[in-house]
């Protein structure tokens, strides 16, 4: 039967680590550990084109992705429309 209580019966604890994904990460740490001589070397080869997009891809992975937000001006006071217009204005 299917459980329809809402509850959860079974399964990881909140808050356990998924242990999977833990060797996954240590693996690959030591792979790039033990590589990043050559991984050095092979960047300092690549043109600048290839090296600003090697960059970019490894960028996300040390900075939290930005999400477009989109500010509806309808919707907003004068008031508060004055206090951007103000703030841009100061910069």
């Amino acid at each position: 039967m299917a459980n329809t209580t809402g509850q959860k019966f079974g399964g990881r604890k909140a808050g356990t680590p998924n242990k999977v994904t833990k060797n996954l990460k240590g693996l690959v740490y030591a792979f790039l550990e033990s590589n990043i001589k050559n991984l050095q070397e092979q960047y300092d080869q690549l043109n600048p084109s290839d090296k600003l997009d090697f960059f970019q891809k490894l960028l996300k992975f040390a900075v939290p992705t930005q999400t477009a937000s989109r500010i509806d001006f309808e919707k907003m006071s004068e008031e508060d429309l004055d206090n951007i217009i103000n703030h841009f204005k100061n910069l």
